[in-house]
């Protein structure tokens, strides 16, 4: 290597450690088209909270709708939490509608909450509107919509 090149290196490896020290992390910021992405926080372990709806009513409802994905189960909980004046939920008020489902009803409707419960949020984003400040959700037009008439499937 010449002098240069060895000057050069040196130089990168400088603005390289003041930027760590600057960010106090030694991953470079990922960017996306020149455009830097924020780093998502940690998901934390979902709480039960008291919902304040019955159980039997909420099965019944499950039932009646049948959903198959956990996309649909979401939007189903969040439908009848709706209907109950709870109109914006997050992964803390869906884990606990989970937990008052039995294990399958029907048989392979509700089996257990998805290990990353945030993340169906994501991948159903069409039925939920952004979150707010608290990671609550209420439900879009689009999402009411599949559930009052889409569910249960082959229905017409």
């Amino acid at each position: 290597m010449s002098e240069e090149q060895i000057l050069e290196r040196l130089k990168h490896i400088e603005r390289r450690l003041a930027a760590i020290e600057e960010r106090g992390s030694a991953s470079p910021q990922r960017t996306t088209r020149g455009v830097a992405r924020t780093r998502r926080r940690a998901a934390s372990d979902p709480q039960v909270v008291d919902l304040k709806v019955d159980a039997a009513d909420l099965r019944e409802f499950v039932e009646l709708k049948a959903p198959r994905t956990h996309q649909e189960k979401y939007a189903v909980l969040a439908h009848f939490l709706e209907s109950k004046g709870i109109r914006r939920v997050g992964v803390d008020e869906i884990c606990t509608a989970y937990l008052l489902l039995p294990k399958q009803t029907p048989p392979k409707a509700i089996e257990k909450p998805p290990k990353v419960m945030e993340q169906v949020f994501r991948d159903c984003h069409k039925w939920f509107d952004a979150p707010d400040d608290e990671g609550r959700r209420g439900l879009t037009h689009v999402g009411r919509t599949h559930v009052q008439f889409d569910l249960p499937r082959g229905k017409k």
